[in-house]
């Protein structure tokens, strides 16, 4: 696997959304990709909200990359705002 981290390689981060999909009994999603992005991007968006010190990561990008994700995949029922 080319352009990709070592989460990304692991066998658990492939089999987990296959698995469950198998045991729903449904085809496995082909936009699993775009969930675990969004997941991650929303931890560092909660940890850049809680002013997190130290980050490897540029929180204006994780934010834009969040709202442009939101319309199709969110639905905050409480949203922390600093």
């Amino acid at each position: 696997m080319l352009r990709c981290n070592h989460f990304n390689q692991m066998d658990y981060a492939v089999l987990l959304p296959f698995e469950s999909s198998l045991s729903m009994k449904s085809l496995p999603s082909t936009r699993v990709n775009e969930l675990y992005l969004l997941n991650s991007q929303l931890w560092l968006s909660f940890l850049a909200r809680l002013d997190a010190k130290d980050t490897y990561f540029k929180p204006e990008t994780v934010f834009e990359k969040v709202c442009s994700m939101e319309k199709e995949w969110l639905n905050f029922d409480i949203r922390l705002e600093t």
